[in-house]
């Protein structure tokens, strides 16, 4: 398989103008040197973070895409701190954080966190896929953004959570056309997966927010289930009250050079092209995808339990450089690294 991939440990952000692509990251339970953490220790990492803990003014313009993330112990992607802007996420796949493991928390197998201490704006999450993680596919404090055409697996009692931490700002998003779907087992469903308590959406949105005002609204469009789990879980967010949170008619956030597909067509789009390399996925994305296909799988504690980490030799290859990267020889405007680099990610993806 080509490419790189990170074992034992995570990736974190901490700068302005980042595109990170075809990279796959796996953490899991033990360190570089072999040795298995301990169990409950606080070993906490995600595989990948957005963090602005450099206090930049403004940690803006960063691309993840088609990237594979997994065995995580803590989110398997998350933002944190302040001032973040600009972030782009998409055709990722996240699966299998380690649910019962290293966090000091115990149980604690989440997927994505698009929420950080304040000023979080213009988020575009499109298009990724989240298998087996019992909560935040994702979830949503604050800021502005949009959620559209992912695919939830497994993900517990329901899919994306609007919520808010002490420290949320106001939120604002559009969130279209994603799928939430669980396997045929019931036992291998989370426990708490309990009728009446489902939802593609919840809307918890004011939870910590009660001693000050805080505008939320939200545009919800053709999220489905093939389960009939209803679109929105809705309690006592949207009802009419003081807290200010509404579902708008229209779709407030967004850019036109996003395109929503319908959900069914979305889904077979998604599968075959999400993670680092569709073309030329490891084991760990073919079990995956597979696994939302057939509706089996379950939740992980350790990656030993499906395989560990696997075994991929090592290629070398010679790249020959264009002579001017900076140049233009074809004079379409583009320079000629990025189209040399551009050869090379048609040829995986």
């Amino acid at each position: 398989w080509p490419g790189i991939s990170l074992y034992h440990a995570g990736l974190i952000v901490r700068t302005r103008e980042v595109c990170i692509q075809h990279l796959r990251i796996r953490v899991g339970d033990r360190g570089a040197d072999g040795q298995r953490y301990a169990t409950n220790s606080g070993d906490q990492i995600d595989a990948l973070s957005i963090r602005n803990s450099q206090g930049l003014s403004r940690l803006d313009n960063v691309i993840i895409d088609n990237v594979s993330l997994s065995w995580s112990s803590d989110e398997v992607f998350s933002f944190d701190r302040e001032n973040i802007s600009n972030v782009t996420v998409r055709d990722t796949l996240m699966g299998e954080p380690l649910n019962d493991n290293l966090h000091e928390k115990g149980v604690h197998g989440y997927c994505a966190l698009l929420a950080s201490r304040a000023g979080l704006e213009r988020v575009a999450f499109v298009g990724n896929v989240m298998a087996h993680c019992i909560r935040r596919s994702p979830r949503l404090d604050e800021g502005s953004g949009v959620v559209v055409n992912n695919l939830s697996y497994n993900p517990g009692v329901y899919a994306i959570q609007l919520f808010a931490n002490p420290e949320a700002t106001d939120l604002q998003t559009s969130i279209i056309g994603n799928w939430m779907s669980y396997p045929l087992r019931d036992e291998s469903r989370w426990a708490g997966d309990v009728s009446g308590n489902r939802g593609v959406v919840k809307a918890l949105v004011q939870h910590y927010s009660e001693d000050r005002s805080r505008s939320v609204r939200v545009h919800i469009k053709q999220n489905e289930s093939p389960d009939g789990i209803p679109s929105i879980l809705d309690e006592d967010s949207f009802r009419p009250s003081p807290k200010l949170a509404v579902i708008t008619d229209n779709a407030e956030v967004w850019h036109n050079s996003i395109y929503a597909m319908r959900v069914g067509e979305a889904r077979g789009h998604v599968l075959r092209n999400v993670g680092a390399y569709p073309a030329f996925r490891d084991p760990v994305d073919r079990r995956l995808i597979t696994d939302i296909r057939e509706r089996r799988g379950t939740y992980v504690d350790s990656q030993s339990e499906v395989g560990g980490y696997p075994e991929l030799a090592t290629h070398q290859r010679w790249l020959d450089t264009p002579s001017d990267l900076d140049g233009d020889d074809d004079g379409d405007g583009i320079i000629n690294v990025i189209e040399w680099l551009q050869r090379y990610t048609d040829e995986v993806e």
